[in-house]
């Protein structure tokens, strides 16, 4: 779970990452 908010931390910055960690969030 650390992992995941310190990604979603990062995806803030990018908003490209942020669909990423998004798709990543929904499947776990």
């Amino acid at each position: 779970e650390l992992l995941k908010h310190r990604f979603i931390k990062n995806a803030r910055k990018t908003p490209k990452l942020l669909e990423r960690i998004r798709f990543v969030v929904i499947l776990s």
